[in-house]
């Protein structure tokens, strides 16, 4: 029974050094898609966007702290979050 387990353990391990592998390689290749500076890329089945973003971070728990909020505390507690650039893949519907 304890080989079992050895083996189980073996293949576990060999499955996550494969995924970060893989994750690796994605994000090299996520990393490339960026640097072309395109917005759409397609090939003949997948469609792909590539989309930046930023985000808004409010410490709330300050300005609760603090009371009766004013727009000027509520600025010197607002912060904006990293830059984000996101790349999705959709399918495309064969015809």
């Amino acid at each position: 029974m304890s080989q079992l387990y050895a083996i189980a353990v073996d293949k576990l391990f060999s499955l996550k050094a494969e995924i970060a592998a893989l994750r690796k390689e994605e994000e090299e290749l996520k990393d490339f898609l960026i640097d072309s500076g395109l917005s759409v890329i397609d090939s003949d089945t997948v469609h792909c966007t590539v989309s930046t973003s930023t985000s808004t971070i409010v410490d709330w728990k300050t300005i609760a702290a603090k009371a009766g909020a004013s727009r000027q505390l509520i600025r010197a507690h607002t912060a904006e979050g990293e830059v984000r650039t996101t790349v999705r893949l959709f399918a495309k519907k064969t015809k």
